[in-house]
């Protein structure tokens, strides 16, 4: 179930990221935080998911995929981060 909200979080920021390079949405101070915090958010779920959860504590297959998950998910938020830190710094 945290698997699911983790997504929720990633696609979030995702048409968050849309939104603001499209002209949607402004892009301030504010924005920036709530979406380093739904970043944030998701580390802690994936910190739960993998150290709290009983049920994947004997599951190397689903450990596995829930790595590579987390690993895709935290790459493409930290480039989302930084672009639009920079776009921020620029502006």
């Amino acid at each position: 179930m945290l698997l699911i909200y983790e997504i929720l979080l990633f696609l979030i920021i995702c048409f968050s990221y849309f939104l603001i390079q499209s002209g949607y949405m402004e892009l301030h101070f504010g924005i920036l935080t709530s979406i380093y915090g739904m970043f944030i958010a998701t580390l802690v779920i994936y910190y739960i998911l993998l150290y709290k959860s009983p049920e994947y504590d004997n599951k190397k297959r689903l450990k596995a995929l829930i790595n590579l998950i987390n690993g895709i998910v935290i790459i493409t938020s930290l480039i989302i981060l930084t672009l639009l830190t920079i776009k921020l710094i620029n502006s």
